[in-house]
């Protein structure tokens, strides 16, 4: 956890020191105050932040506690600090698709890829989606599966009209992480369509008289 800059605030009185010190691996906040004439209590408050890659999930998580072992250069002072945790949750992967080409003639194929993206700084996220294609398309009769996400599975079934996929995307580094998903697309007939032909009158030639 690191304090945010120009964020040190708090209601004890004379000789406030709003100084923040940066000491590899971690911020050391020093605060320099002095006591009322009369027993009294006062506060300095100091916004945190997480590190550029954290540690998630609920508490008691050794990452993101700040406890007695935390304060140095006391004055003055009885250390009464407990162990304080912060819970950090993760953040949510996003999902993208998009058709390559995006023109095709009918019984044509194009390429529908599915991009996983993971915040920078998250973990590595288990994700899961189905996907229900509109009536005017199916899978190709070769899906061509592809997946350059860690395991998993893509169910594609060749002309059938769902994408099924249960995978997981790397952690987040400096920048976020992503990973693909692929599935080769066709064209159907939709149900007007097939109406319309099946409706259509059988194209009838008049015999000839013999001469």
């Amino acid at each position: 956890m690191w304090p945010v800059p120009s964020t040190v605030g708090g209601t004890c009185t004379g000789g406030l020191s709003r100084q923040l010190h940066w000491v590899k691996p971690s911020w050391l906040r020093t605060v320099k105050f002095r006591w009322h004439a009369t027993p009294t209590t006062c506060t300095i408050t100091v916004l945190v932040t997480t590190a550029v890659t954290a540690t998630t999930g609920a508490c008691p998580v050794a990452n993101n506690t700040n406890g007695a072992s935390s304060i140095t250069g006391i004055t003055n002072l009885t250390n009464g600090v407990t162990n304080q945790c912060l819970t950090v949750n993760p953040l949510t992967p996003t999902l993208t698709k998009a058709f390559s080409p995006t023109s095709i003639s009918v019984g044509g194929t194009s390429t529908l890829t599915f991009t996983v993206s993971n915040p920078a700084g998250n973990p590595a996220q288990t994700v899961s989606f189905t996907d229900t294609l509109p009536a005017g398309l199916r899978v190709a009769s070769a899906p061509n599966v592809a997946n350059t996400c860690t395991g998993g599975t893509v169910t594609a079934v060749a002309l059938g009209g769902t994408i099924a996929v249960a995978t997981q995307v790397a952690a987040g580094t400096a920048t976020p992480t992503t990973c693909t998903i692929s599935v080769d697309i066709t064209t159907s007939a939709t149900p007007t369509e097939a109406l319309a032909q099946a409706q259509r009158p059988t194209p009838t030639v008049p015999a000839r008289s013999a001469v």
